[in-house]
């Protein structure tokens, strides 16, 4: 199964419109994870700075765009407090593991 994303391959002002559109397989959730169908997805200054050459990216190519809401479509096996279905959202989480409240 594949989805199609649009990706940049380079770093260069944004103006040289870099994006092109891929087909890439559906990864498969792992024990702790969410697959989630995309709904929307924001593309912030962030996602700018990457695709600029400001920030490094980690790694390319990239599809920019980090912030999404969708539906839950998958989950790994040790996952409980979500279900298929449920709709989601996710914001910018910098340097967190996602083991405590903060």
């Amino acid at each position: 199964m594949t989805f199609r994303s649009w990706q940049i391959t380079e770093q260069r002002p944004i103006e040289a419109n870099l994006r092109r559109p891929a087909d890439l397989s559906v990864p498969e959730p792992g024990p702790h994870q969410l697959r989630i169908k995309v709904g929307a997805t924001g593309v912030c200054h962030t996602d700018l700075h990457i695709v600029e050459g400001d920030l490094p990216p980690h790694g390319l190519p990239r599809t920019p765009g980090h912030q999404v809401v969708g539906m839950v479509d998958a989950t790994g096996e040790q996952v409980t407090e979500f279900n298929i279905g449920d709709r989601v959202g996710v914001g910018w989480l910098h340097s967190t593991c996602g083991r405590c409240a903060y």
